[in-house]
């Protein structure tokens, strides 16, 4: 999911995209889902609400920025999500405010894993790529 900047406003983006297990960042099976717009003010997912992929109500998310040239790099983020989003189901994030003070999240591929433990106890991680371009 995205919150995009066009020409004649502001447009709210749904992508699907798969998330995977992977053992890390950079791990090559992750798959990226392209977001074109002239900025990209938020960026987060939705998840399945019933059935065998439903993540656990205290799934956390992890960002990274990722590129060809060097590794993953952990990035912090601003959660806002709205309230009465049920746990776990959703996520919406900016970027922290660059050095003109913009929260639009730059050109660049970002990983995200979302990650949390099942009521029974078992790990929950799955990982998902968003490539911003402008």
């Amino acid at each position: 999911m995205a919150v995009d900047v066009w020409p004649n406003g502001r447009v709210q983006v749904w992508n699907a995209v798969t998330p995977v297990v992977a053992s890390g960042p950079a791990d090559p099976r992750i798959p990226f889902t392209p977001n074109v717009a002239e900025a990209v003010l938020a960026l987060g997912y939705c998840a399945p609400a019933v059935g065998p992929d439903r993540p656990p109500a205290n799934l956390s998310a992890s960002v990274w920025r990722s590129s060809a040239v060097a590794r993953p790099v952990a990035i912090g983020v601003v959660d806002i999500t709205p309230p009465g989003i049920p746990p776990g189901l959703a996520g919406l994030y900016t970027a922290l405010p660059g050095a003109n003070g913009s929260t639009a999240w730059p050109p660049g591929q970002y990983v995200v894993e979302l990650d949390g433990e099942r009521a029974d106890g078992r790990p929950y991680a799955r990982w998902f790529g968003i490539a911003v371009r402008h």
